[in-house]
């Protein structure tokens, strides 16, 4: 039996950001308005809130408090493969985006971007 109601409303795409600056994390969400964001400022607090309800994408700082954001993609990883992850960092670096590409995240944004850019 398919359970699908034609007259209600679609979902909408669900975003979670992680990024322990307060400002950039406020200023990504409102760049990504027209979808269901929820913000938070570590990759442990992250990781809980994915836990309870995964999201459609994960957008994740690198250099976070306690757990880095490569550990946070790891543990993701290992728990939900086809997790959708776009990296934001400002670390650059050869290394990192190595690490990123073989965590198989879709995009790897350098801080500062252009809000249009998500």
């Amino acid at each position: 039996m398919d359970c699908y109601n034609a007259s209600s409303p679609p979902m909408a795409t669900r975003i979670l950001i992680i990024d322990d600056d307060p400002v950039l994390s406020e200023l990504m969400a409102h760049s990504l308005s027209d979808y269901e964001v929820t913000k938070a400022g570590t990759a442990e607090d992250g990781l809980a809130l994915y836990h309870k309800n995964p999201y459609d994408l994960v957008l994740c700082d690198l250099v976070l408090p306690g757990m880095s954001g490569l550990e946070f993609i790891e543990k993701l990883r290992g728990e939900y493969p086809n997790a959708r992850i776009i990296v934001a960092s400002a670390h650059r670096t050869g290394e990192n985006l190595l690490a990123s590409l073989r965590q198989r995240v879709v995009d790897f944004l350098v801080k500062p971007f252009d809000p249009e850019d998500l």
